[in-house]
C-alpha cells in the first residue's frame, strides 16, 4: 500500500466521503459525509489483506478549501480514504485526512473512536 501526499497543492479541505457503514470505523456515519483534511492523502497499491473501509466521492470528492488546479491532474476521486487491517497480533487503521487535527474537527472525532475502541475488541490476529 502506497500513500499518495505530496504530489499536489491542497490544505484546509473539506472533502465528501463514501464510508462502508458495514466497517465499524466508520459506525454512526451516513453512506456520504464530510471531513476536515489539512493535506488530503489516499492509497494506491492496495493489498488482498487490506479493507477499504472509505473512499473520496467519485465526483464531488471536495466542498471548499484549497486545491490549487482543481481539479488536479492527480485526483483523489474515488480513492481510498480510509483503510485498514491486521498488523501482527492487532489491527490498524490509516486515516488519509487528520481526524483530530487542531481538535477543531469534531465531525471525524467519532472516527478517531471508533477506530480506537473498535481496534480493542478485535481478536487477536495469527
Amino acid at each position: 500500500m502506497t500513500p499518495v501526499i505530496g504530489s499536489y497543492w491542497a490544505d484546509n479541505v473539506i472533502a465528501n466521503l463514501d464510508l462502508n457503514d458495514a466497517q465499524p470505523e466508520c459506525a454512526g456515519y451516513q453512506a456520504s459525509d464530510y471531513v476536515f483534511a489539512w493535506e488530503p492523502t489516499w492509497f494506491t497499491g492496495i493489498g488482498p489483506d487490506v479493507q477499504v473501509d472509505a473512499t473520496y466521492a467519485g465526483g464531488d470528492y471536495i466542498l471548499a478549501g484549497f486545491w490549487k488546479g482543481h481539479p488536479p491532474a492527480t485526483t483523489p476521486a474515488g480513492q481510498p480514504a480510509i483503510v485498514s487491517g491486521s498488523y501482527g497480533k492487532g489491527s490498524v487503521v490509516y486515516m488519509g485526512f487528520t481526524p483530530a487535527f487542531r481538535a477543531q474537527t469534531p465531525g471525524a472525532y467519532r472516527l478517531l473512536t471508533n477506530a480506537i475502541f473498535d481496534g480493542t475488541a478485535l481478536p487477536a490476529g495469527p
